[in-house]
This record gives C-alpha cells, sequence and structure tokens, in this order.
C-alpha cells in the first residue's frame, strides 16, 4: 500500500472517531439525562405505554426504538422454525433456551462500539439502524453456536499474541495459547495510534475442511465467526474498562484484517472464503474492520484481490 492510500485509511480513522464522539454526546449523554430526570418531558397522561428495554449502556436510539416486548417477539417468531428448539422435549428446557437468547441479544445492544458502527453503516438513520439490528439478530440467533461459544473463553488479552510491530503476515512465529491455525489475534502494533488489534488470516490452511480448535474440529467459517466475534467482546469490555477507569487512553472502535497468502494457492475454497466475507461477514460485523492488508502476494492471485476489494469502502480501496 502507498502512502497516499495509507493516509486515506488514517483520515478515514479519524473522521469515523469524530462521528462516535458525536454518537455518544447524542445518544449516551442524552439517555443519561432521560434517566436522571425521567419525568422532564411533561406529559402527565398516565395511559399504559411499553416499557423500553433497560440498559445504563444502551444507546437512546436503541431505547426510544425497541420496547421490552420487541426482542422477545422476534426470539419467539424465529424459534418456530428453529431445528434445536423443536428438538427440546421439555417447556422448561424451551422456555430457558428462549429466555437464554433474549438475555444474550440485550447484551449486545450494550456493547457501545458495535452499536455505533451499525448505526454508520445505516446511513446515520434510526429506522434504518433498527432494521438492521433486527437483521443482526436473526444472524446471531442463526450462528448462536459459533457466536455464544466464543464468550465462554477466558479473557482476550490472556490469550492475544503479543504487539506486531508492523503489519505484516509472514514470519510471525509467536505460538499463542487457545490459537487457530487460520485466525490469529494480535494486539496492536506498536505505531498504531488507533490501538488497533490485528487478525491475520494465513491462507494456506483454507484448503483444510477441519482444522484442530481447542481439541475439536470447526470449518473455516466457524473459526472466522469466532475470531470476529471474540475480538468484538475484547473491543466492548477494553472501552468498558477505560470508561471504568476513567482513563485518557484512545478507545479503539476497529480492528485490522491481515490477509497472508504466504503458502496458499487458488481453489474453490478460497473463492468461497472471499464470498462469504464479502456477504455474512460484512452483514454480521458491520464495520468491524477498518482496513485490510495483503501480504505476500503474488500474481496468481489478482482476481482474489479484485474480490476482496469488494468487501471494502471505497475510499479504502487502492
Amino acid at each position: 500500500m502507498d502512502r497516499d492510500a495509507l493516509k486515506v485509511v488514517e483520515d478515514r480513522q479519524i473522521a469515523i472517531r469524530q462521528a462516535y464522539e458525536a454518537y455518544r454526546h447524542e445518544f449516551h449523554d442524552s439517555a443519561e439525562e432521560s434517566r436522571a430526570h425521567p419525568h422532564s418531558t411533561g406529559d402527565s397522561s398516565h395511559s399504559k405505554r411499553p416499557t423500553p428495554l433497560k440498559s445504563t449502556n444502551q444507546p437512546s436510539w436503541i431505547s426510544n426504538s425497541l420496547k421490552k416486548d420487541d426482542i422477545r417477539e422476534l426470539v419467539e417468531r424465529y424459534l418456530e422454525s428453529d431445528e434445536e428448539y423443536s428438538q427440546l422435549r421439555s417447556n422448561s428446557s424451551r422456555s430457558k433456551l428462549k429466555e437464554q437468547l433474549i438475555a444474550w441479544l440485550v447484551d449486545f445492544t450494550t456493547d457501545t462500539g458495535s452499536m455505533f458502527r451499525l448505526y454508520r453503516k445505516s446511513g446515520f438513520d434510526v429506522e434504518r439502524a433498527t432494521e438492521r439490528l433486527q437483521t443482526t439478530f436473526e444472524l446471531r440467533m442463526h450462528h448462536r453456536d459459533e457466536l455464544m461459544w466464543s464468550s465462554t473463553l477466558q479473557p482476550l488479552e490472556a490469550s492475544l499474541g503479543p504487539p506486531m510491530v508492523a503489519p505484516a503476515g509472514g514470519g510471525h512465529s509467536t505460538k499463542q495459547q487457545d490459537s487457530v491455525e487460520l485466525f490469529q489475534l494480535y494486539g496492536p502494533s506498536q505505531k498504531d495510534i488507533h490501538r488497533r488489534p490485528i487478525i491475520v488470516v494465513s491462507s494456506r490452511y483454507l484448503d483444510t475442511a477441519n482444522t484442530p480448535l481447542l481439541g475439536g474440529a470447526s470449518s473455516p467459517k466457524s473459526q472466522a465467526f469466532r475470531a470476529f466475534e471474540r475480538l468484538r467482546i475484547y473491543l466492548a469490555s477494553r472501552a468498558e474498562a477505560l470508561r471504568s477507569n476513567s482513563s485518557n487512553e484512545i478507545e479503539a472502535l476497529q480492528c485490522v484484517l491481515i490477509i497472508d497468502l504466504a503458502g496458499a494457492r487458488v481453489s474453490s475454497t478460497a473463492w468461497d472464503m472471499i464470498q462469504w466475507l464479502r456477504r455474512d461477514a460484512v452483514d454480521l460485523f458491520p464495520g468491524l474492520c477498518s482496513a485490510v492488508f495483503v501480504v505476500n502476494y503474488s500474481r496468481e492471485f489478482g482476481a482474489i484481490w479484485i474480490a476482496c476489494k469488494q468487501i471494502l469502502p471505497a475510499s479504502a480501496k487502492s
């Protein structure tokens, strides 16, 4: 990547951070003020109204748009055609799964970074963002085996590889606990002022349908879901810790994706992964990746890189 293209990426990161600060001021500060003065609207009506979801970290555009029973109705409607749910024999087991999903989705809405990225990807439009959030709910329930599994692991800080001095794949040989061969997670580069963690995709493992993962086996797509979800949880917990400690350290909003082509070959599996990244990953984790770097590139991957660029915003292509 040349200097001009890199400057575009960095300028966009600054613009995103400015938008994030405006977002927090508009939707979180106002929500906190509303909770502090719940009767300040001047409405003396005592008619029964839907109760909004209650959460101290939930932005006001969500609490004003989604009422208490909205997520419950969405979950119940989804479970009507869910295979796992239909196979549960007892009402108590069905109720337990339903309540677990409801709590899990509500908790997701308290992730300030994810809600900002989703809102931004919706053109800063509340109606579109609410519709996209409901679609994301359905996607998360569909892939819950991978995503809910991610939250049961030890904190990501304990298993991140060491910070990378520069965005390069290739010869980094550090073996990290809980790491997978296809997707590896690293702390931010020492030179990155935006403190973005890094996902490295070792493309040479794409043709391995089942790669060992914590003593089990998992497809490349499942590994991708788990890697991105763990990174999302890391960003959310990191941001919460910084706010709780009133730290002046910058809050990371996105990650950097590095695709390492060393030892890889063009195959249908590679094409499938690119198509998946372009479609499902972008929908499930909107705006999570700030930049994609491809290392150890060769001519035979020219067509794949053309496909890769389709998952990037126009301002980041070079």
